[in-house]
């Protein structure tokens, strides 16, 4: 396993007190990503290794390929 994603449905995309907690618990390596995608807003950051170094990209597929209903 390399990472993990949630959503913050309408809320924006950024690293809770907890989301940051999970990845420096459980995704130790620097190559370890967290996705967190909005599917309102149709943004998505990721967060690499337990620092949870934030970087921006886009997807190449679209959210709407995670979040078909939306």
């Amino acid at each position: 396993v390399v990472g993990w994603y949630h959503s913050h449905p309408g809320i924006g995309v950024f690293f809770s007190g907890t989301d940051r907690f999970t990845q420096a618990s459980f995704f130790r390596n620097s190559y370890s990503i967290g996705l967190v995608v909005d599917q309102f807003s149709k943004r998505e950051k990721m967060f690499f290794g337990p620092d949870c170094k934030e970087t921006t990209f886009q997807l190449a597929f679209g959210l709407e390929t995670l979040f078909p209903n939306k």
